[in-house]
């Protein structure tokens, strides 16, 4: 999480504690949701100027929404259902994403038209992005899985940004482990300098940055894959099995696993984010039940901590909750 983003938050929860937004579900007040309009000078939003409850909202309820999803996957992947497995670590990871997503100063806002043509007049959805002026603008978006993974370019493309351990190892899983590498050794080259008992590398890894859409892309795609076709098996296993090559389906549990991992990786590092963040900030205990009911609006089901693992990130979502439901 940048410093411009903890600005905005701490700025937007100030004017909030003093009591000079209202917490109301009038059209211009502080709503449980975020309300946009279209305009002939483009979208706006009348919670502009106190917009990032609604980045905190966001990061809140990705992660407490996500958490059964997670849980599920974990429960299942034991019974080598490998297919639902990947999908139900993918759902976690999607909810996760719009975590990490406001986390990043990049808000999803869905739209729920309230009267026919209303939604068509904007899109499906907006993407409220916070710009280096330290303000909200607004911009339409289509509803999409591979659009809301695709939001991420614009955060990793910058090379000063330090891209999570965990995108590196799913990445590296796609691409690298499965044979695809920058700059290959020709085939007579290669078995020309074996064959004299060299060991080689088959030629340069690449980076994220190097395939970054077309990553972002392959992640989205295995929801459908998996969910469609149930298939959550290593893709390398299963056509080594069908030409022959192996007879043994020793790592085909491999898809499964790496998602796990990369779900549960996601899920630590933004709670973790998540409980340094609310160290930072003042809220006044109506602010925090107002946040309270947004984040859980529409409703959904209380994760079961008790079933999810490791102990740490079961602990630490439930002390999420806990600080949220103000008593």
């Amino acid at each position: 999480m940048n410093d411009l983003l903890l600005a905005n938050i701490r700025k937007s929860l100030k004017l909030l504690n003093t009591g000079d937004i209202r917490l109301s579900l009038l059209p211009d007040d502080c709503t449980w949701r975020p309300i946009v309009r279209n305009t002939p000078e483009g979208i706006v939003c009348p919670q502009a100027d106190y917009f990032g409850f609604y980045a905190l909202r966001n990061a809140f309820r990705g992660v407490l929404l996500g958490a059964n999803y997670l849980a599920s996957g974990q429960a299942i992947l034991v019974q080598s259902l490998y297919g639902p497995a990947v999908t139900l670590f993918y759902t976690a990871s999607f909810h996760a994403l719009h975590s990490f997503l406001a986390l990043n100063g990049r808000v999803v806002i869905e739209l729920t038209p309230t009267k026919k043509g209303h939604a068509e007049d904007i899109g499906d959805m907006v993407i409220a992005i916070l710009n280096k002026k330290n303000q909200w603008i607004f911009e339409p978006r289509k509803r999409s899985h591979v659009g809301r993974w695709l939001e991420l370019e614009s955060i990793f493309a910058p090379r000063k940004y330090e891209i999570p351990a965990y995108f590196k190892d799913l990445f590296d899983y796609f691409f690298t482990g499965r044979g695809h590498y920058k700059c290959k050794v020709p085939l007579k080259e290669y078995v020309r300098r074996t064959s004299k008992g060299e060991k080689i590398s088959p030629g340069t890894p690449y980076e994220v940055r190097d395939k970054l859409k077309e990553f972002l892309r392959m992640v989205a795609e295995t929801r459908h894959i998996a969910m469609y076709e149930s298939f959550g098996s290593d893709p390398v296993v299963v056509e080594g099995l069908i030409n022959r090559d192996i007879f043994s389906t020793r790592g085909i549990d491999r898809q499964a696993n790496q998602f796990e991992r990369f779900a549960t990786t996601f899920f630590q590092d933004i709670t973790e984010r998540l409980n340094w963040l609310i160290e930072q900030i003042e809220i006044e205990k109506d602010v925090r039940s107002w946040l309270f009911v947004s984040v859980y609006t529409q409703p959904f089901d209380e994760p079961e901590y008790d079933i999810l693992y490791p102990e740490n990130l079961a602990s630490d979502l439930k002390s999420l909750h806990d600080w949220l439901e103000v008593k």
